[in-house]
């Protein structure tokens, strides 16, 4: 599978627009303005789209304190769901942490989003705290490579 880098935020606001729908609670909804958050994801945050915008996620990975990936979006298409491509986005953003001496992936999840939920556990997360009343933690961790040594690469 060939994930590419987002190469613009214009690029990004399309393709939160198009996967807005896609979760329990709508992307705008949780985040505001689609146009302000794609500037801000493309300016902070690491972007990656597969096959043609069917999926896509955003993360930051530059918690070197921490040695934590942050996962603040990822969605696929509707229709290609059950097939392998969120497993293989996440695949590639543990390659990423692998890669870049991050041990572990957080991210926040609505609670009422049981598919999302079922999807995050099925992948190795387990839930933490509470984030707010309507969401929690959850969290993996990235089991390192002894091979890779202390080589770092960025996507």
């Amino acid at each position: 599978m060939r994930f590419e880098k987002v190469d613009s935020a214009k690029k990004l606001l399309e393709l939160l627009v198009r996967h807005d729908g896609s979760a329990a609670r709508t992307i705008s909804s949780r985040v505001g303005d689609l146009k302000q958050y794609s500037e801000k994801l493309f300016l902070y945050a690491e972007n990656f789209t597969v096959s043609d915008g069917a999926g896509f996620f955003s993360f930051y990975g530059n918690d070197t304190s921490n040695h934590v990936i942050y996962l603040t979006l990822i969605a696929v298409d509707s229709e290609l769901r059950g097939q392998g491509l969120g497993a293989s986005m996440l695949g590639h953003l543990e390659a990423f942490g692998k890669q870049n001496g991050r041990n572990r992936i957080k991210l926040e999840v609505d609670k009422k989003n049981h598919r999302a939920i079922r999807f995050y556990r099925k992948n190795g997360f387990q839930r933490m705290a509470d984030a707010s009343a309507e969401s929690f933690f959850m969290e993996k961790e990235i089991e390192r490579d002894v091979s890779l040594g202390e080589k770092r690469i960025g996507f």
